[in-house]
């Protein structure tokens, strides 16, 4: 449950899109579906009319009821190669160190005035501000977790709204093609919400802020297994290999921000290597009593010979 900040349960139902088409290649398909009078160039928006994201902000509340976000800020970032990869470094730095980076976050939302200058937290903090720079736009969500973004050109673009709550950062993460003159309708509820900080996240349901129950291992009718994507699992101690640990959704996949290495027989392994080899992974759902449920589970594969994969949902 998350305390504060959210207010009136609504009726509204949990859905969840699957994202098998990028957002830049689906905005470029619909404004040419649409909008035959306008070009539909790669970085073609000069002179293409805007278009507006809203959405509402929820969350789980007490008895599984669904409750709506306050005054979360929202924040929107496009969706290119430059903000991808300081992403992926703010995410590193997150999981490496989540006391220091939440100093970091804290002094780039409210400076102290110190000179952090040569320290883990200065080092967290540049990233970070390099980072915000980047930001297309922030709103904050009125009293019924409603917001909205005006004016925006055509193009992919990420909307995230984040909170602290419990000692943990959350954010609500997705992907959203905006086209001109259209107003595209955004959803950020329990399954695009996880303690996460700029990590990419499974498409699939969280597993950390939203309550729901993971299951271990021995809980499961059978052990869950690779079925696409990537090669199973490894025996335990093969050499040049590494053990990590990954809860795995109802829909078999992987959930990124979870991810963390246990064990290596050789070089040392990050969690953000990790996160790239299991990244594109396929498993068999994991089942207890025939139902589907999220399980945490290891994973032992080959060492990578370079850093983990890129991104995106």
């Amino acid at each position: 449950m998350i305390p504060g900040f959210f207010l009136t349960p609504h009726p509204s139902s949990r859905t969840m899109q699957n994202r098998r088409i990028s957002p830049s290649l689906f905005a470029c398909l619909l404004a040419a579906a649409f909008l035959p009078a306008w070009p539909v160039l790669a970085g073609a928006q000069a002179g293409m009319p805007a278009g507006t994201v809203n959405g509402v902000i929820t969350a789980k509340g007490a008895n599984g009821a669904t409750v709506k976000g306050a005054n979360v800020l929202v924040q929107l970032w496009t969706t290119d190669a430059t903000t991808e990869a300081k992403r992926d470094t703010a995410c590193a730095m997150w999981l490496a160190n989540k006391t220091v980076w939440m100093q970091a976050k804290g002094e780039a939302e409210s400076p102290s005035g110190v000179n952090w200058t040569g320290t883990a937290v200065g080092n967290d903090l540049q990233a970070l501000n390099s980072l915000l720079a980047l930001r297309r736009d922030t709103v904050r969500a009125d009293a019924n977790g409603e917001f909205s973004f005006a004016s925006v050109p055509f193009g992919a673009y990420t909307i995230e709204a984040e909170m602290f709550a419990n000692d943990k950062f959350l954010q609500w993460s997705k992907d959203a093609a905006v086209i001109p003159n259209t107003t595209t309708r955004v959803q950020l509820d329990a399954s695009t919400l996880a303690e996460n900080q700029y990590c990419p996240v499974s498409s699939g349901s969280s597993t950390s802020a939203n309550g729901e129950k993971v299951y271990e291992l021995s809980d499961l009718d059978k052990p869950v297994a690779v079925v696409s994507g990537g090669a199973a699992s490894l025996a335990p101690s093969t050499p040049n290999s590494f053990t990590l640990s990954v809860v795995v959704d109802p829909n078999g996949a992987p959930v990124m921000n979870t991810v963390t290495v246990k064990s290596t027989t050789g070089s040392p392994v990050t969690d953000r290597d990790a996160m790239g080899v299991v990244r594109n992974l396929k498993f068999s759902k994991p089942m207890v009593s025939g139902n589907a449920v999220s399980a945490r589970i290891d994973y032992i594969a080959a060492i990578p010979a370079a850093g983990g994969g890129r991104r995106r949902r």
